[in-house]
C-alpha cells in the first residue's frame, strides 16, 4: 500500500514521518490545550457563580450553572450544581423550576451510595412542596425520607434503642425521625384541611391512615425519651408542648375523616398535657362533636357542659362562645322534649342578643317560636 511521507532534516540527518503519525501529535497536543482550557473556564465560572450567589444575584448565577452543566464531561459534581439551580430558582420566585432540578439531583443522588445526603433532600423537598401547598408532592417526598433513615440508619428497633439509652447517635436518629413523623402528620392535616390537590376521598382516607400511623409513632417515640431523660430540664416543657400540639393534631385529622373513637382519645390525652384555656375549651368540643357523632348523647353533654363551665369561668358574659355553647344546650333539650332546661338557655340566650341590640335577631325568633310550639 503506498504511504505519503513527509521530509525533515534535523543535524544533517534526513527523517521520514507518517503523516497520519503528525496527525495524531497534532491532535493530541491540540486535545491537551483544549481540556487546559475548559478546565479553566470550569474553574472560573463556578468560582463566578458561587460569588453570585452569595452576592444574591441569582439570575446570573443560574446562567453561569448552565453554562457550567454544558461545558463539564464529568459527572461528579452535577448533583451538588443542580441543588444549587434548585436553590437559585427558589430565591427568584420560580418553584416548578426549582422542583424540575431538584428531580435531576434526586435522579443523579439515587445512584451514589450516600444515603445520608438522600434523607437531607428528601426532608429539604418535602418543606419546600408543603411551603408551596403542593401537599401530595411534600407527603411522598417526607415518606421517602422517612423510610430511608428507617432503612439505612436504625440499628436496632427504636423502642429497643431508646430503652438502652446507650447509643447516642442512634437516639439522634431516633429523634430525627420522630419530628419526620409528625412532618408527614402535619402535612397530612393541611391536605384535608386545605383540599388543594384535586384528590378522591378514597385516597385522602388512605393518606390520613398512614399519617395517623405515624403521629403515633411520634407520640411513643417522644414519650419514650421523656421517661428515659434524654431532654435537657429545660426542654422538657418544650416537647410536652409539641405533644400535646401531636395530640391535637392527630385529634383534629381523625375527627375531619370520621374517625370520632381517635379523636375522642387523642383530644383527652390533649387535656392531660396542656392547661391552655381556649384550647381546652376547643378540645372538649370537639370530644363533644365526635361523642354527639356516635350517638353517645349524655357523654356528648358532659362535655359540653364541661367547655361550658370554663367558658363562664373564663371568659366575659356574653361571649360568642358561651353563646354557642348555649345554642347547642337548647336545641339539644328541645329535641329530647324537656321544656324546663330548653328555657332556661332561652332566656340566657335573649339576654345576650337583648345586650347585643338585637332583641329581633332572626334567629333568635326562630328559637322563641320553636319553644312556643312545644310549650303549647
Amino acid at each position: 500500500m503506498y504511504q505519503k511521507y513527509i521530509r525533515t532534516i534535523s543535524k544533517n540527518k534526513t527523517l521520514y514521518i507518517p503523516t497520519l503519525f503528525l496527525k495524531i501529535s497534532i491532535y493530541l497536543i491540540s486535545f491537551k490545550a483544549y481540556t487546559q482550557n475548559t478546565s479553566e473556564k470550569l474553574e472560573n465560572l463556578t468560582q463566578e457563580a458561587e460569588k453570585q450567589y452569595y452576592n444574591l444575584e441569582f439570575r446570573k448565577a443560574i446562567s453561569n450553572y448552565q453554562k457550567i452543566i454544558e461545558l463539564t464531561n464529568s459527572k461528579e459534581n452535577l448533583g451538588e450544581i443542580y441543588h444549587e439551580l434548585a436553590i437559585c430558582y427558589r430565591k427568584i420566585a420560580k418553584p416548578k423550576k426549582a422542583l424540575e432540578y431538584y428531580k435531576k439531583e434526586l435522579t443523579f443522588l439515587e445512584k451514589q451510595t450516600n444515603k445520608e445526603i438522600r434523607i437531607e433532600r428528601y426532608k429539604e423537598i418535602g418543606k419546600f412542596c408543603k411551603d408551596q401547598e403542593w401537599f401530595i408532592k411534600s407527603f411522598h417526598h417526607t415518606h421517602k425520607a422517612i423510610k430511608l433513615l428507617e432503612k439505612n440508619s436504625l440499628t436496632q428497633n427504636p423502642t429497643t434503642i431508646i430503652s438502652e439509652g446507650k447509643n447516642v447517635s442512634q437516639i439522634e436518629k431516633i429523634i430525627e425521625l420522630s419530628n419526620l413523623c409528625g412532618d408527614l402528620g402535619s402535612v397530612t392535616n393541611l391536605m384535608i384541611e386545605n383540599k388543594k390537590d384535586e384528590i378522591a376521598i378514597d385516597s385522602l382516607k388512605n393518606y390520613s391512615n398512614i399519617s395517623t400511623a405515624y403521629l403515633d409513632r411520634y407520640i411513643k417515640y417522644q414519650n419514650l425519651l421523656l421517661k428515659k431523660n434524654f431532654f435537657k430540664k429545660n426542654f422538657k416543657n418544650d416537647i410536652k408542648t409539641i405533644l400535646w400540639g401531636m395530640q391535637r393534631l392527630n385529634g383534629s385529622t381523625a375527627f375531619r375523616m370520621n374517625h370520632f373513637k381517635k379523636s375522642i382519645q387523642h383530644h383527652q390525652e390533649s387535656l392531660k398535657l396542656n392547661g391552655d384555656l381556649i384550647e381546652s375549651i376547643n378540645s372538649h368540643m370537639v370530644i363533644y362533636k365526635s361523642y354527639f357523632a356516635l350517638n353517645k348523647d349524655r357523654r356528648a353533654i358532659k362535655e359540653l357542659n364541661k367547655a361550658l363551665e370554663l367558658q363562664e369561668k373564663n371568659l366575659p358574659w356574653g361571649h360568642f362562645l358561651i353563646k354557642d355553647s348555649y345554642k347547642q344546650l337548647l336545641e339539644y333539650y328541645h329535641r329530647k322534649g324537656n321544656k324546663n332546661k330548653a328555657n332556661k338557655y332561652l332566656k340566657k340566650i335573649t339576654q345576650i342578643y337583648h345586650r347585643e341590640g338585637q332583641p329581633k335577631h332572626p334567629e333568635l325568633i326562630k328559637y322563641q317560636k320553636q319553644l312556643e310550639k312545644q310549650n303549647k
